[in-house]
């Protein structure tokens, strides 16, 4: 899931008018699965609570003397595991779980560090390194534009997960740019950084049942490329079915 997420009911500073539509409805649907627990008959949360005993998270804890010495992870609460699970499974499309899914068994996770970015026969592609065929749900996170001497970085949102890979590559074109187009809504200066010229950061990790293999993440990144004055027009291209002087007023391309 996207750092930063807030808990259910808990209200940021600066409201839901500096979130994008995706989190605002993020945030909708964790609250929603979180009403869920309460939906449950009684032997279905034992068997959450008997399951959660056995997932270990870590714990945070200050740097004083009072805190030396304390355990550093804990087990899940059974509604925090439920939580979680269902959380995942709602952002990647799937029915909510009203009985734990069994532990998955990971493979490696086939996206390469590599993440190519330029024009393909007058289209805009972003297409990841793929090794083989994924065994497992990929979860598919990019940040926003990010300048070129900048490397990977934080703010990472959730796109959507990995298409089939064609010729050992997936195509995530359509997945950024929808993004893109939300983060461009924002105020804050950090979803406004040029698209020309930026690195673009992509993370990913596989799932199962709501389960995330957060320690097979892959980070993978790439420098947009400068389109350098007006050029000739079949090397501008076009990004849904626009010239790149027209999607540089929308999305930063220089003219």
């Amino acid at each position: 899931m996207k750092t930063g997420d807030a808990p259910a009911g808990r209200k940021r500073a600066y409201g839901e008018k500096g979130m994008t539509a995706a989190r605002r409805g993020n945030r909708r649907d964790m609250t929603e699965v979180a009403q869920g627990w309460d939906e449950l008959e009684e032997w279905e949360r034992d068997e959450w609570r008997k399951r959660a005993r056995q997932v270990r998270i870590r714990v945070r804890r200050k740097a004083s003397p009072s805190h030396q010495g304390k355990a550093r992870t804990r087990a899940m609460r059974a509604q925090e595991f439920y939580v979680k699970i269902n959380r995942v499974l709602g952002v990647c499309g799937y029915e909510r779980r009203r009985l734990p899914p069994p532990s998955p068994k990971f493979g490696p996770n086939p996206v390469k560090a590599e993440l190519k970015i330029g024009p393909v026969k007058g289209q805009l592609a972003i297409k990841l390194g793929v090794r083989a065929a994924p065994v497992n749900d990929i979860m598919v996170f990019g940040s926003p534009p990010r300048r070129a001497g900048q490397g990977p970085g934080g703010n990472y949102a959730f796109l959507g997960l990995l298409p089939p890979p064609k010729g050992g590559e997936s195509e995530i074109t359509e997945l950024y740019l929808t993004k893109l187009e939300e983060w461009r809504r924002l105020k804050s200066a950090q979803y406004q950084v040029p698209l020309e010229g930026s690195r673009i950061c992509i993370r990913t990790w596989p799932q199962e049942n709501g389960w995330e293999g957060k320690g097979l993440m892959m980070i993978s990144h790439g420098l947009m490329p400068r389109m350098g004055g007006r050029g000739k027009r079949e090397d501008r291209g076009v990004i849904k079915g626009q010239s790149w002087d027209d999607y540089g007023i929308i999305m930063g391309w220089r003219r």
